[in-house]
C-alpha cells in the first residue's frame, strides 16, 4: 500500500522536479518537504490541496473511480 508521502515523491520525481524547485513554488522548506515525502509529518488537507495544485493532480471523487486511488 502506497503512502500519502511516497505517492507525493513519486510524483514530484516523475515531473523531475527537486524538492528545492517545489518547495519554492509552495512557498515551504525543502526539510518541510521531505518530512511530508517520508511520512514523519501528515499534511493537512489544506497543504495536500498545494501538492495536488502544484505537482497537477487532478482529484475526481466519483464513485467509479473511488477504487483507483
Amino acid at each position: 500500500m502506497k503512502t500519502i508521502g511516497g505517492f507525493l515523491k513519486e510524483v514530484r520525481m516523475y515531473l523531475k522536479l527537486t524538492q528545492k524547485q517545489l518547495s519554492a513554488k509552495m512557498g515551504m522548506s525543502t526539510r518541510q518537504i521531505s518530512r511530508y515525502e517520508n511520512n514523519h509529518t501528515i499534511p493537512t488537507l489544506n497543504i495536500l490541496i498545494k501538492f495536488f495544485y502544484y505537482l497537477g493532480i487532478k482529484i475526481n471523487a466519483s464513485k467509479n473511480n473511488a477504487n483507483k486511488i
